[in-house]
């Protein structure tokens, strides 16, 4: 089995409301399972 380290996910925003939903939507469709982020 390979080992999948950890991750964290930082998300700095300053008056760039109108990319979160892109940003997110990246963030939620990455391939890496959940309990190791």
């Amino acid at each position: 089995m390979e080992f999948l380290p950890f991750v964290s996910i930082i998300t700095v925003n300053f008056n760039g409301k109108h990319f979160l939903d892109e940003c997110f939507s990246s963030i939620f469709s990455i391939d890496y399972p959940k309990e190791r982020y």
